[in-house]
């Protein structure tokens, strides 16, 4: 949850991200980093991707922070 001044946006949303709980979705291999079947193209998967449909259900549904199941 760290990011400097300079930053680029998808990093700064991604890591935004981590603050309402939503994990990585992705996979370091080989120094390589991997998105999880189905989050190709999501902000936690990618920087340069976008919050997806199932990050703002996890979100709002209270499942990230296991509020509710």
């Amino acid at each position: 949850m760290n990011w400097g001044t300079g930053s680029e946006d998808g990093r700064i949303a991604h890591e935004f991200g981590h603050i309402l709980l939503l994990p990585d979705q992705y996979q370091d291999i080989n120094g390589v980093s991997v998105p999880n079947p189905r989050f190709e193209g999501d902000i936690m998967a990618t920087v340069s991707g976008v919050v997806s449909n199932y990050d703002v259900d996890v979100v709002l549904s209270g499942r990230a922070c296991g509020c509710k199941k």
